[in-house]
């Protein structure tokens, strides 16, 4: 009976034994689970830490991106702007040189026009003149002719006149000639008569 109470003593002893190791391996089991938990959800946090900062930096980094992207597009922008303001600047410039070129061209023209009507003005008066002095010198030469006949002619008349004159001053000296002759001769006549009137009376 001794041993049996004895060994009944020992074996809740080791009853108790083992159930306090149990005990304490169920605690330091669920020490290790709630350790191992802890040591789960900070590495949860911290990776979903590391995952929010992951996602912030990416945000900034995507939102630096649109800025530098809206920056560039302002650039952009700005810098098309500028040069549509140049191109319209340097195409009025250029509008304004060629309406200033085209000014001058028709300033030009017009003077050319002007210079040409004036000479060809000046050629028109020089030709009236010209046309007039050949007009003026023919009718000089046709008066000079005039008067070269009319004195000619005069001549021819004087030279007539007097040829006439002439012939009439020797007709009438062939006539006083042949009338002294025809008043020699009947002389001679009349006096050969006497002549002979006195022979016959001389020889009666």
């Amino acid at each position: 009976a001794t041993l049996s109470k004895a060994s009944s003593g020992s074996d809740a002893a080791e009853a108790e034994l083992a159930r306090k190791k149990a005990q304490d391996a169920a605690k330091k089991a669920n020490e290790a689970a709630f350790k191992q938990r802890l040591e789960d959800e900070a590495r949860a946090r911290a990776k979903a830490a590391k995952l929010e900062k992951e996602r912030l930096q990416k945000e900034k980094l995507a939102a630096e991106e649109r800025a530098r992207a809206e920056a560039a597009k302002r650039a952009e922008m700005e810098r098309l702007e500028k040069e549509r303001i140049k191109r319209e600047r340097l195409l009025a410039q250029q509008r304004q040189k060629e309406a200033e070129a085209r000014r001058l061209a028709e300033a030009k023209a017009a003077a050319e026009r002007a210079e040409k009507a004036r000479l060809e003005q000046e050629a028109r008066e020089r030709e009236e003149a010209r046309k007039r002095a050949e007009e003026e010198a023919r009718e000089r030469e046709r008066q000079r002719v005039l008067a070269k006949q009319r004195e000619e002619e005069a001549r021819r008349l004087a030279e007539i006149k007097a040829a006439k004159e002439r012939a009439d001053r020797e007709r009438r000296e062939r006539e006083e000639q042949w009338r002294l002759a025809e008043l020699r001769r009947k002389a001679e006549e009349e006096r050969v008569r006497k002549a002979k009137e006195a022979e016959a009376r001389r020889i009666e």
